[in-house]
């Protein structure tokens, strides 16, 4: 009787247990559903949006630190293609100039993207890098592959040389999220004086080799900065 007793509670146990795994996955899913819909809410509004006040928008996610990936008012910006080039160029030439409207103008139109002042786009460019608090995650990893900002900056060749050297004796750890990415710049201790000698190396059209530990790239580093003197 004892043991049947048990047998019966056991898979009451199993049965609530089940039951409660099922309604915390419908959760989820709900959950889920409802933040599609509004997303897909909100990209259609940007959708019927005019230029300027969704410029305003892009300015805003800028200075909020967002990505080109998480930004549904870029990704609306550069659907729009080369017609968005002019209103692009203008707001990068006002004080409301931001680095998502420059990644935009890229992608959007490259040939226009490329008459904007070299010193705006590189202040632009490397402002995530300087402040030190920005994740670093749109420049990619010096190791691995460049994101869109790394890019960006590498395309520049000698122009960036003056800017990156700026940096190449900037000791702070750099900031990165996300699991995989963030593991990585755990493992080689990546600061923000890797990135711009990475970046200053393949700018000069080589390919970086990334030593693991930071004292092997302080000796790559110092080499650049000896033949400064």
């Amino acid at each position: 009787m004892i043991a049947a007793g048990l047998c019966v509670v056991a898979a009451g146990c199993r049965q609530s247990r089940v039951r409660d795994a099922e309604q915390a996955k419908a959760g989820r899913d709900r959950r889920a559903s409802d933040l599609a819909a509004r997303l897909d809410a909100y990209r259609a509004e940007l959708k019927q949006t005019a230029m300027p006040p969704l410029l305003e928008r892009l300015a805003a996610d800028s200075k909020n630190g967002l990505e080109p990936f998480n930004s549904s008012v870029y990704a609306e910006v550069v659907s729009r293609g080369q017609p968005a080039g002019a209103d692009l160029a203008r707001a990068l030439d006002s004080p409301d100039a931001n680095l998502l409207a420059l990644l935009a103008l890229r992608a959007a139109d490259l040939a226009k993207y490329r008459t904007i002042d070299t010193a705006t786009r590189l202040r632009l460019l490397l402002a995530p890098l300087g402040d030190g608090r920005s994740a670093l995650n749109i420049y990619g990893l010096p190791h691995g592959r460049w994101a869109s900002v790394g890019e960006s900056v590498i395309e520049e060749g000698p122009r960036v040389e003056p800017s990156l050297r700026h940096f190449l004796r900037d000791k702070r750890p750099v900031v990165h999220w996300g699991s995989e990415t963030a593991d990585e710049v755990r493992r080689y201790r990546y600061r923000i004086c890797d990135y711009a000698w990475a970046m200053l190396v393949s700018a000069r059209g080589k390919k970086p080799e990334v030593p693991l530990d930071p004292v092997a790239r302080d000796q790559l580093i110092n080499q650049i900065l000896g033949a400064q003197k």
